[in-house]
């Protein structure tokens, strides 16, 4: 199972990259809560399908999460947080000092891009918990490691009782979600679709996963390859349930952030099937798996880095090329992928193969 997070790590920021191209080139199509979809046929044809795309990329956090959890078990040998101290400071400077440095950037980004009142953006931001789109996830897998001595202490003790709570915890914070929507609470973070994706409670049924599978990972991989054929049959229907979901929620509450938020009953499902079905099936050592493997390994920097461009692009669409953003969005999806997260790719790929590669990690993390 190990064996296998760098490829799953791969797959989950390609996802990331594909599902923020398409919900960066759906944003001139999204109505304001209470007012419908788009009627004309074209429109709300692409709106669909790259609403759909960006579901299909909510396996990736959730993999991110389960990677980290497994991978700790192996780092944290005993409880407490002294006798894992280099290991928690060597997790945190890796995440904190990045994001520091790539959030400052980004602010400055905005600002040159003429944000109308940064007093207002700011205030916006702080409320996200992220400067810009994603920069949540640092936040949240730093609560996670903190956490992670006590987690691993438990999964040793009562694997399943740790499993039903985090599966509990998991549950909550989807029931949260609806009520707070159906409460008009969607500024507040933690109930709102995308404030309080910092916290790691909205994450738990996943790092807990993560944590126990790194005790048990070979009888639980030897499970899931007994089951493969059930797991992808699931992940089939997980998958309709989850755009069908979006769509429903979206058309009955007039509220397209549904569609953008991972915290809801068929995406858990969706999410859970992704990894059970991926651990369930062999990948051959191809050119191409290699090829994901290496792109996993740049992940972190990819993750920080690609908003920014995916953020300028959309400044120049919304100046230079305002009426294809409204009618051609399906279009633009690919231009974001390949001249928004292309260079980024470009870049990290050489610094990491280079004698600065060091630097780079801490730049970009690792």
């Amino acid at each position: 199972m190990r064996r296998k997070i760098p490829l799953l790590r791969g797959l989950a920021i390609l996802a990331v990259l594909i599902g923020h191209a398409a919900l960066w080139s759906i944003e001139p199509l999204n109505p304001p809560v209470g007012s419908p979809l788009p009627v004309d046929p074209w429109a709300r044809l692409q709106f669909e399908l790259l609403a759909a795309v960006v579901e299909l990329s909510y396996f990736s956090v959730p993999a991110f999460f389960f990677g980290a959890g497994l991978f700790a078990t192996f780092a944290v040998q005993k409880p407490g947080l002294r006798e894992n101290a280099a290991f928690l400071v060597a997790r945190t400077k890796g995440l904190l000092v990045p994001l520091a440095i790539w959030s400052v950037v980004a602010f400055g980004v905005a600002w040159v891009l003429g944000i109308p009142s940064m007093s207002a953006y700011a205030l916006n931001r702080l409320a996200l918990g992220q400067v810009e789109w994603g920069y949540f996830f640092p936040l949240a897998m730093l609560q996670m490691y903190l956490l992670t001595p006590l987690l691993v202490a438990q999964a040793r003790r009562a694997p399943r009782r740790l499993l039903a709570l985090g599966l509990g915890v998991q549950v909550l914070a989807v029931a949260v979600r609806g009520l707070g929507s159906q409460a008009g609470l969607l500024d507040i973070p933690t109930l709102g679709a995308g404030p309080g994706n910092y916290a790691i409670w909205r994450w738990s049924a996943y790092i807990t996963a993560g944590v126990v599978a790194g005790l048990h990972a070979s009888a639980i991989e030897k499970w899931l390859k007994a089951r493969r054929r059930g797991l992808l049959a699931l992940l089939a229907v997980s998958t309709a349930m989850m755009v069908v979901e979006g769509h429903l929620l979206a058309v009955g509450t007039l509220d397209v952030g549904w569609y953008a938020s991972q915290t809801r009953p068929a995406v858990v499902l969706f999410a859970f099937a992704a990894l059970a079905a991926f651990f369930a099936v062999d990948f051959p050592a191809r050119p191409a798996v290699r090829f994901i493997e290496g792109v996993g390994a740049l992940s972190f920097g990819l993750f920080l880095v690609h908003p920014i461009g995916y953020r300028i692009l959309h400044e120049l669409f919304d100046q230079f090329a305002g009426t294809l953003a409204h009618t051609q969005p399906l279009a633009l999806a690919p231009i974001y992928l390949v001249v928004g997260a292309g260079p980024c790719y470009w870049v990290l790929s050489r610094l990491f193969r280079s004698r600065h590669r060091a630097k780079a990690a801490l730049v970009f993390g690792h």
